[in-house]
């Protein structure tokens, strides 16, 4: 088992600004290249960067498994073709008042 300790920018709290599954991961766009490639070694998963609603907030807005990615309204029309580059993940756009999707919803 591969473990890594790393935060992004000086912030431990990497759910907020990452989220991952089995078989893909999703980061914000400005992390260095040397965190990126550390991530995918650890993680043995293809990476996807992108921004949500134009923040680095991507463990926040979004939630999913390895088949279905929920992303809220507010999403970008580029940050969505993005997410729909990921091979076998159905990315659906959910009209709710709870953008914080990562914060609200469980999925298994």
């Amino acid at each position: 088992m591969h473990i890594l300790k790393t935060n992004f920018h000086n912030n431990s709290n990497v759910g907020l600004f990452g989220f991952a599954t089995d078989t893909y991961c999703i980061l914000p766009k400005n992390l260095p290249s040397t965190s990126i490639k550390q991530i995918q070694e650890a993680l043995n998963v293809p990476i996807y960067q992108t921004t949500i609603h134009n923040t680095n907030l991507i463990g926040v807005f979004c939630v999913g498994n390895e088949e279905f990615l929920f992303v809220p309204e507010l999403i970008q029309e580029d940050e969505l073709e993005t997410l729909k580059k990921i091979p076998n993940v159905k990315v659906l756009i959910l009209p709710t008042n709870l953008t914080a999707l990562g914060n609200n919803i469980l999925i298994n």
